[in-house]
């Protein structure tokens, strides 16, 4: 996320959202009686809670004129659910966006002590001021990476699990898709049989395929990776 997130202002729908970091914190008066506990305004809570409504409703402003753009009338799809896609490697995944705490930007990942470089726990990375373990999401999945990926680029996907925050790295974030469930496919069999454990579904979906991963069977897969 960048330092300053743009003011509500700029979308036209936007009018709830309180930008209260341009008029009371680091970016206005620094009134803000949440200030001395946070430092600055991007690590407290109702800043990041802003974040993820306006890439929501950005992500939705931008999909509504491409619709428009392509002069193609509009079909009701049916039941949808809402995913963050992102990308590792030459995959795109998406985890619903119901388990995100935030969207991070690349941050230092401590190791741990004895920790052995097969497993997906890449160690303990600071959101908040709270310790919570990073995994690699190449070696959850069995992916292979080329290892040429954009430090710049790269994310940490906040997410809470039955209660328990955990941090994935993946090399870059598209946004919010609200995808139809009449878009969803079984997986190929190919794909279960190259080492897809959490692919529930995939989709294609705004010119990529998307492997939609399986909330339970990742929560299953991180509690292994802490052992």
């Amino acid at each position: 996320m960048a330092d300053k997130l743009f003011a509500p202002s700029s979308l036209s729908d936007s009018v709830e959202i309180d930008d209260c970091w341009n008029r009371v914190g680091n970016y206005g008066d620094g009134s803000c009686p949440l200030l001395p506990r946070h430092i600055h305004c991007r690590n407290c809570s109702l800043y990041s809670q802003a974040a993820t409504a306006i890439l929501d409703r950005f992500s939705n402003q931008a999909l509504a004129a491409g619709d428009e753009a392509h002069a193609t009338p509009r079909v009701d799809a049916g039941p949808s659910r809402s995913y963050v896609v992102f990308r590792h490697g030459e995959e795109w995944l998406g985890l619903p966006t119901r388990l995100f705490s935030e969207i991070a930007e690349h941050q230092a990942i401590h190791s741990l002590p004895h920790q052995r470089s097969a497993r997906p726990l890449l160690g303990l990375t600071n959101v908040r001021g709270r310790l919570v373990p990073c995994f690699s999401l190449a070696a959850l999945l069995g992916l292979n990476t080329s290892g040429t990926a954009d430090p710049a680029s790269q994310r940490l996907l906040v997410i809470q699990l039955q209660g328990r925050p955990s941090a994935l790295l993946v090399d870059a974030v598209l946004g919010v898709e609200r995808i139809p469930d009449a878009a969803h496919q079984a997986p190929p069999a190919t794909l279960n049989r190259a080492g897809h454990p959490l692919t529930e579904a995939v989709a294609d979906w705004r010119d990529r395929r998307i492997a939609l991963l399986d909330a339970d069977r990742l929560y299953h897969l991180l509690e292994q990776g802490l052992n």
